[in-house]
C-alpha cells in the first residue's frame, strides 16, 4: 500500500493477471449498491487500484480504460474514460515513484484534479444543472477513495491467505503495521460516517412519501364524503364537488365507474392518459405511476405521479375516487436533502483519510524507531557493544524497548562466553578428529583383515561405496573398478535376481526393481540372509551366503545397505556328501530294520510255531525297540530332507472331512492301546483345502499321537475344525498336564523334550512337532498352541482354503511321499493255483522274512540282482506281480521296469525300497512301500489285491 509497487510473479503470470483485471473491470463497473437517493457506490475502480498495487501504472491505465468503456457505451460521452484513466495514471505514479499511500494518493487526485474536471465536463459539456453537477462532483471522489480502500483490503486479505500457505504470495514485501492500522482506522471512520447518513437518507425518503400519502388520502376522503352526502349522477355537479375538494391545482381527482371508466375529473390525471406507464405499489397505500418512454430511472421518477384510490359507497355509477399528485416536487426536495447528506459524508471521508494516516503514523512511530534501531543489533551484539534502544511515551512500546535491551545485553554476554568457548571447542574438535582418524584407521584395518569375508556397502540407490579386500579376493575385482561406479548387480546371477524380484513382487503385490530384490525387506529393519551366486571376474560361479542389513545414521535415517558374504562352496560340497551318506543310510538301515521288524512279528504271532510266555515278553521288548528305532530313522531322514529341500509336495484340492476321518482312523489303534479315544467334535465344515493329502495326514498323526501319548487314561482327545474367512483352523485338544512355561519357546525345535525321563517313559524322538511345523508351513499354513496345567494343550493348524477349481500342482518343499494307497478292496485268490510273484531284492534276510510271511498265499520267485531278474522275466511263466527294490548291486530297479512292461504286460509292479520316490516315479507303478515304514500285513494284503486284478496296461 505504501512504497513502490511490487510486481507479482513472472511475465506470463502478470499478463494473465492483467487480462483478468481487464475482464473484471467492466463487470465491476456495472455492479453497484445504493448509498443515498440517486447516489450509487460503483466498484469499477477496485480493479484499477488492485492493478496499481500489483502490476504497475501501465497495466492500471489499461484496466481503467476497460472499465470506463461501460460508461461510454451506456451514456455516450467520453468524460468518464478520460477522468478514470487520468486517475489510474496519477495514482500509479504517486504510489510507485513518490512512495505515497494509495488511498491518500487517490484522495489527492480527486481533490486536486478529479473534482474540477467533473465540474467542467458535466456542467459545461453535458449541460447539467448545478445540483446534478454538485452531486456527481461529491459522489465521484467518495466512490474513488472507498474503492481504493476496498482494493487495499482485498490485496491485504489475499496476502494473508498466501502467507498462511493457501496460495503463493502476491508481493515479495510484507505489509507494514502502520499500513494495516491506517486501513483499520479509515475503515472504521468510513463505516461510522456512512451508515448513519445512509440510514438518514432512507428515512428522509420514507417521511416525504408518508406526507404525500396523507395528502392524497385526505383529498380522497373529502371527495367521498361530498359524494355520499348528495349523490348525483350528472357530470356538472360531480365536477363542482371535485373542485371543492381540490386544494391545489397540482392535485388531479377523478371519479371512476365500476368498469374503470372516468365519470368526472379535475386537474391532470396522467396515470389514465393514453401515453401509458407502470404503476408500482409503495408503502401506506401509496402507488407511483412512471411513464414508459423515459429510460433514466431518476427522470422517470421525476415525470411520474403519486396516486391513491378510495372506494365510494351508495353513489350510483361511481365506484372509486382516484387522487394523483406529481412526483417532481418530492424528488426535488429529496435531491436537495440528499445533496446535503452527501456533502457531510464527503467531508467525513476526506477529513478521515488524512486523520487516519496521521494517527497511524503517530501510533506506530515508536515501533518504527525501535525497528530501525534493531537493524544494527546483530553487528553490535557480535562485536560486544551494548546497543541503546529508544524510549517511548507509550508504556507498551517502552516496556518492549527495555525488554529488548535486556535481551541484547544477555546476548552480548553470551557471545563473549561463546568466543571464550570457541578456543576450547577447537581444541576438542582437534582431539575428536584425531580419535575419529584412529577409529577410521582401525575400521579400515578390520575391513582389510577380513580377507575371507566379502564386505560390500552401498548407498540407498545401490551404488557401491565400500569394497573390502575379502570382496576383492572373492570376486577378482579391484575396489577402484566398482566403488562409486556400479551396483552389486554387476556380479550377481541375473536369473537369480529376476526370480527373487518376481517372488517379492508377488508377496508385496507391487513391481520390484532388481536392486530391491537384493536388499529384500531390510529397509524396514532387521536382516535378510539368503544364498546367492556371485560371478567372478573370470566368469566362475561362486555360491555365497549373503546377509544384508540397512545402514542408518544417528537420526535413524536410512543411508545405505551392508552386504556380508561368505563363500559356501565347501559347505555345499559337505552337504552333498551328507546327502549321499543319508541316502546310503536310508537304504542300508531301512532294509535290515524291515527284516528285523517283520521277523519279530512272525515269531511273536506264532507263524513259526508256538511261542512260550517267557519268550513272548522278550519278543515284545525286541519288537517295540525295533519300532522305536524305525521311528527314529524315519524321523531323522524326514528332518534331513526338510532341511535340504529334497522333500516334494503334491498339492491338490482335497475335501476336509475325509482327511480328518483318515487321520483319526490311523491313530485309533494307538489310542485304544492307551485307553484313549479320539473324537471328532462339533460340525465339520464341508470345505476344500489346498494341501498335500499324505503330508497333512502325517502332520495330523504327529499331533494326535502326541496328544494320545500325554493324555490320562480314559480321557478323550478331541479334534475340531472351523472356517475363519478364507482360512481353516484344525484343533487337536488333549487333557494332559500341559506344557511347562520354560519349554514354550523350544516346543518346535528338533529333539526338544520337556522332560527327558518322561520322554523315555512315554517314547518318542523329539522330532514330531518340528516335522509337523515344517510340513504345515510348506503348505502355506502355520502351527501354534495354547496350554494350561488344568485344561491341557490345544495345538492349532491354520491352512488356506482352496480357491477355484480343483487342480494338482507339484512344488519343491520338504516332505516325502508315503506308501501309495490301493484303490481296490483286498480279496483272497481261492483258486487252486497260487499267484506267481517275482520278488527282486538283494537282502537275503528280507527274502527269508517275505518267504515265511507269504506262506502258501503266493508262489514266490526271488532274484537278487538285475541280471537274475532278467533271466526270470524271460521264462515263459506269467507273473501276476513283481515286487521290486530300487537299490540293487548291478543297477537301479527302474532299469528293469521297461522289460517288465514288455515281457510281462499283465504283471502289476509294487516298489518296496528304502529310497524315497518322486511323484513322477510313483505314477509309473501300481503301489509303493518304504522299507521300515511298511507293515508286513498291509504289504501282503496289497499284494493279494493286486494279484487278483491283472494290470490293464
Amino acid at each position: 500500500m505504501t512504497g513502490s509497487t511490487t510486481r507479482v510473479g513472472s511475465k506470463g503470470q502478470r499478463l494473465i493477471l492483467t487480462l483478468l483485471l481487464v475482464a473484471i473491470a467492466p463487470l465491476l463497473n456495472l455492479t453497484h449498491i445504493p448509498l443515498l437517493f440517486d447516489v450509487y457506490l460503483i466498484f469499477g475502480s477496485i480493479a484499477t487500484m488492485t492493478a496499481v498495487m500489483l502490476l504497475g501504472t501501465p497495466a492500471a491505465v489499461l484496466v481503467a480504460v476497460s472499465g470506463s468503456l461501460v460508461t461510454l457505451f451506456l451514456w455516450g460521452h467520453p468524460y468518464a474514460l478520460l477522468i478514470f484513466s487520468l486517475e489510474a495514471l496519477c495514482v500509479g505514479l504517486c504510489h510507485r515513484y513518490w512512495n505515497l499511500n494509495l488511498v491518500l494518493a487517490d484522495m489527492l487526485y480527486w481533490v486536486v484534479a478529479g473534482m474540477p474536471l467533473v465540474g467542467i465536463f458535466y456542467y459545461f459539456g453535458l449541460d447539467n444543472d448545478s445540483a446534478t453537477t454538485a452531486l456527481i462532483a461529491l459522489k465521484q471522489p467518495l466512490n474513488g477513495v472507498l474503492n481504493a480502500l476496498l482494493a487495499v483490503i482485498l490485496v491485504l486479505a489475499l496476502e494473508a491467505l498466501a502467507r498462511s500457505g493457501t496460495m503463493r504470495p502476491l508481493r515479495s514485501s510484507r505489509f507494514e503495521f502502520s499500513e494495516v492500522l491506517f486501513i483499520s482506522l479509515l475503515l472504521g471512520i468510513a463505516l461510522a460516517g456512512t451508515l448513519p447518513i445512509v440510514v438518514e437518507g432512507a428515512r428522509d425518503q420514507v417521511i416525504h412519501e408518508q406526507f404525500t400519502a396523507r395528502q392524497l388520502q385526505e383529498h380522497a376522503r373529502t371527495v367521498t364524503h361530498l359524494l355520499e352526502q348528495e349523490p348525483e349522477q350528472s357530470e356538472a355537479p360531480l365536477t363542482r364537488k371535485l373542485a371543492i375538494a381540490q386544494t391545489s391545482p397540482d392535485f388531479g381527482i377523478a371519479l371512476l365507474g365500476n368498469q374503470g371508466q372516468v365519470i368526472a375529473s379535475i386537474g391532470a390525471i396522467r396515470s389514465l392518459a393514453e401515453e401509458g406507464g407502470d404503476i408500482a405499489t409503495r408503502a401506506n397505500g401509496l402507488s407511483l405511476w412512471q411513464p414508459y418512454q423515459e429510460r433514466h430511472a431518476l427522470k422517470q421518477w421525476q415525470q411520474g405521479s403519486y396516486l391513491t384510490t378510495a372506494t365510494v359507497q351508495n353513489v350510483p355509477g361511481v365506484d372509486q375516487v382516484l387522487v394523483e399528485y406529481p412526483a417532481a416536487p418530492v424528488v426535488e426536495q429529496l435531491r436537495t436533502n440528499q445533496l446535503q447528506l452527501l456533502a457531510i459524508l464527503f467531508v467525513i471521508i476526506m477529513l478521515g483519510v488524512p486523520a487516519a494516516y496521521l494517527f497511524s503514523f503517530l501510533l506506530t512511530r515508536p515501533l518504527a524507531k525501535l525497528t530501525r534501531s534493531s537493524h544494527g543489533l546483530t553487528r553490535q551484539i557480535t562485536s560486544g557493544e551494548l546497543p541503546q534502544l529508544p524510549d517511548s511515551m507509550l508504556a507498551e512500546y517502552n516496556e518492549l524497548s527495555h525488554t529488548l535491551s535486556e535481551v541484547t545485553r544477555a546476548l552480548t554476554n553470551a557471545f563473549r562466553e561463546i568466543n571464550r568457548s570457541q578456543d576450547t571447542l577447537r581444541q576438542t574438535v582437534a582431539e575428536k578428529t584425531t580419535e575419529l582418524s584412529h577409529a577410521n584407521t582401525l575400521l579400515n584395518s578390520v575391513l582389510d583383515s577380513a580377507t575371507e569375508i566379502s564386505i560390500i556397502a552401498t548407498d540407498t540407490r545401490g551404488t557401491i561405496s565400500v569394497f573390502n579386500h575379502g570382496a576383492e579376493r572373492l570376486l577378482g575385482y579391484h575396489a577402484d573398478e566398482l566403488v562409486g561406479k556400479c551396483t552389486p548387480l554387476a556380479f550377481h546371477d541375473a536369473d537369480e535376481v529376476t526370480a527373487r524380484a518376481q517372488e517379492l513382487g508377488q508377496r508385496l503385490n507391487k513391481p520390484i526393481e532388481d536392486f530391491t530384490a537384493l536388499i529384500g525387506v531390510t529397509a524396514d529393519g532387521g536382516a535378510e540372509i539368503r544364498n546367492w551366486t556371485y560371478i567372478h571376474k573370470n566368469g566362475q560361479r561362486i555360491p555365497v551366503s549373503l546377509m544384508v542389513t540397512a545402514i542408518r545414521d544417528g537420526n535413524n535415517e536410512l543411508t545405505g545397505y551392508l552386504g556380508i558374504a561368505l563363500d559356501i562352496s565347501e559347505r555345499q560340497r559337505m552337504d552333498t556328501l551328507k546327502d549321499e551318506f543319508i541316502s546310503t543310510v536310508s537304504h542300508e538301515l531301512r532294509t535290515p530294520l524291515t527284516s528285523i521288524s517283520g521277523a519279530l512279528a512272525l515269531v511273536r504271532n506264532g507263524t513259526l510255531g508256538h511261542v512260550p510266555d517267557s519268550m513272548r515278553q522278550m519278543l515284545n521288548i525286541a519288537e517295540n525297540n525295533a519300532k522305536r528305532l524305525i521311528l527314529l530313522v524315519n524321523d531323522l531322514l524326514d528332518i534331513q530332507k526338510i532341511a535340504s529341500g529334497h522333500l516334494h509336495f503334491h498339492v491338490e484340492t482335497c475335501a476336509l472331512p475325509p482327511l480328518l476321518d483318515e487321520a483319526i482312523e490311523q491313530n485309533q489303534p494307538y489310542g485304544r492301546k492307551r485307553g484313549v479315544t479320539v473324537e471328532l467334535m462339533g460340525p465339520i465344515p464341508d470345505i476344500d483345502v489346498s494341501v498335500d493329502r499324505v503330508r497333512l495326514i502325517q502332520a495330523l498323526s504327529n499331533l494326535l499321537s502326541n496328544a494320545i501319548k500325554f493324555s490320562p487314561d480314559d480321557c478323550p482327545v478331541e479334534v475340531r475344525a472351523e472356517q475363519d474367512g478364507d482360512e481353516l483352523t484344525i484343533a487337536v485338544i488333549d487333557q494332559g498336564a500341559g506344557i511347562p512355561d520354560h519349554f514354550h519357546h523350544r516346543i518346535f525345535q528338533k529333539f526338544a523334550q520337556a522332560d527327558s525321563s518322561d520322554a523315555r517313559q512315554k517314547g518318542g524322538t523329539g522330532l514330531g512337532l518340528a516335522i509337523t511345523r515344517e510340513l504345515i508351513e510348506q503348505m502355506g499354513g502355520w502351527v501354534t498352541f495354547e496350554t494350561s496345567p488344568t485344561a491341557g494343550t490345544r495345538f492349532y493348524i491354520r491352512l488356506p482354503l482352496a480357491t477355484g477349481a480343483s487342480a494338482t500342482t507339484s512344488i519343491p518343499a520338504p516332505t516325502e511321499p508315503a506308501p501309495r494307497q490301493v484303490l481296490a478292496p483286498a480279496t483272497i485268490d481261492t483258486s487252486p493255483t497260487r499267484p506267481l510273484v517275482l520278488h527282486v531284492e538283494d537282502d537275503a534276510d528280507l527274502i527269508d522274512v517275505m518267504r515265511v510271511a507269504a506262506g502258501n498265499r503266493f508262489e514266490l520267485h526271488f532274484a537278487t540282482s538285475l541280471a537274475a531278474a532278467r533271466e526270470q522275466l524271460q521264462h515263459p511263466r506269467r507273473y501276476q506281480l513283481v515286487l521290486l527294490d530300487i537299490g540293487l548291486p548291478d543297477g537301479s530297479g527302474w532299469q528293469l521296469l521297461p522289460e517288465i512292461y514288455r515281457q510281462q504286460p499283465q504283471a502289476n509292479v509294487v516298489i518296496l525300497s528304502g529310497q524315497h520316490l518322486s511323484r513322477q516315479e510313483l505314477d509309473l507303478v501300481e503301489a509303493t512301500f518304504t522299507k521300515s515304514q511298511a507293515s508286513i500285513d498291509i504289504l501282503l494284503s496289497t499284494l493279494e489285491t493286486l494279484t487278483s486284478h491283472p494290470s490293464d496296461r
